[in-house]
């Protein structure tokens, strides 16, 4: 099963959620420029084919707003905070959801649902043998720190 499975964008150095280091606003408020579209559709692609080449039960993409709209990057925008850019993105989300209208990244995963979107070419299981214990080597490092943060050990 992989669960809230989105590539991270850390564009400058940032505390995570509760100082781990890991996700919270100042690592997700980097997703709601457009500019990020064909590599989130990309990294759904690849996810795709991980779970068919090592049989996943479950997949599930995470920042499904991702699939119906974008910000335009801008300056001014560029220097808000995540909350900041929530407020004027969910609008647009909600908007879209409601006249079920898709931005590039939902039609891109919409074909890969429907088995309709062009193949991802193939990668060598040798990257996919590197991958896949660093992808468990970072849930447990991620376990390790939520485990030490909950029992007050710093």
């Amino acid at each position: 099963m992989i669960d809230e499975a989105w590539e991270e964008k850390v564009l400058q150095p940032a505390i995570g959620h509760a100082g781990t280091g890991i996700g919270g606003p100042s690592i997700t408020q980097q997703d709601v420029f457009a500019f990020w579209s064909p590599l989130d559709s990309q990294f759904l692609k690849l996810m795709v084919k991980f779970s068919e080449t090592y049989p996943v039960d479950f997949f599930s993409p995470f920042n499904e707003e991702c699939f119906f709209a974008y910000l335009n990057w801008t300056r001014s925008l560029d220097v808000q905070g995540y909350f900041q850019l929530r407020a004027q993105l969910d609008p647009i989300v909600t908007r879209n959801v409601a006249s079920n209208t898709l931005a590039h990244t939902g039609i891109a995963y919409a074909q890969l649902a429907q088995g309709t979107s062009s193949p991802v070419p193939e990668f060598p299981n040798a990257l996919l043998v590197l991958i896949v214990p660093l992808i468990v080597l970072a849930v447990l490092v991620a376990g390790v720190g939520v485990a030490r943060w909950r029992s007050g050990v710093r």
